[in-house]
Formats: structure tokens, sequence, C-alpha cells
């Protein structure tokens, strides 16, 4: 009976932990996580040392190590491709880096021309218009 209860007590407290961990969420991310992240692992290890992490997430222990396998043979892959499902697979970008970076830097590249093309205007009427006024002025004061 004793036996019964602390499996039970032991279910409930892993069934509280599970609560902190998304359930919509692959496991392979906490675990990536728990690996990675020093400071995560440091969190999980002191608040609940008794409890490893593969039950909290409500896996095995074989499926655990499964996922550990594949994030360990992820490097096995060749660049720009990932390790899913066994296979290495194209990754999948958004539009960032230098494809962003050159959208951004065409409006500025607008702007300098634009604001370049109205001093050499200016210049131009300066040039143009300027020594017909001194010529005036000049004879206006004799």
């Amino acid at each position: 009976m004793l036996g019964a209860a602390l499996i039970m007590n032991t279910q409930a407290w892993a069934q509280t932990i599970v609560e902190h961990f998304d359930p919509e969420v692959d496991p392979a991310v906490y675990i990536t996580r728990y690996i990675q992240d020093e400071a995560f692992a440091a969190w999980y290890n002191e608040y609940y040392p008794d409890l490893a992490l593969y039950d909290a997430l409500g896996i095995t222990e074989g499926q655990y190590n499964e996922i550990v396998q594949s994030l360990e043979s992820a490097d096995e892959c060749e660049p720009g491709t990932i390790l899913r499902d066994g296979e290495c697979v194209p990754e999948q970008k958004g539009t960032t880096g230098s494809a962003q970076y050159a959208t951004q830097g065409a409006g500025l590249q607008i702007g300098v021309g634009a604001v370049g093309a109205f001093a050499i205007a200016l210049a131009v009427i300066l040039l143009l218009w300027l020594p017909k006024r001194i010529r005036k002025w000049y004879a206006q004061r004799n």
C-alpha cells in the first residue's frame, strides 16, 4: 500500500512538472535547450533533482536517448541542412541577412542620390543666376 501511495505521489509530482512544459512543443526543443543552455539545465537540476527530464516531458528514456543521439548526429549534415527524422533536409530560412540588408540599403541609396541631384541643381542655378545678380548690383552701385 505504501509503495502504491508513493508511486501515485511521484506521478502527481511529475504531472505538476509537466505543466511547465507546453505539450504542443516538440520535446526535442526542451531537450536541446537542456543540453545547450547551462542556465536552463542548472535551473531544472536545482528545482527538480529527482525527476529525469524525460519523465517531466512525458516521454520514455528510450525516446529521450533517440532525441539526444539525433542532436549529436546533427553535426553530420552538410552546411545549410539539418537532421529531421533521420535525414538531412534543407534549412528553411526567411528573408534575413544580406537580402534584408540589400532591401534596407535601397532606400538609403535613393535618398543620397536625390540629395546629390538637388545639390547639383542648386549649384547650377546659383552659378547661372549669381553673376547676373552681381553685375546688376555693381552697375546700380556706380
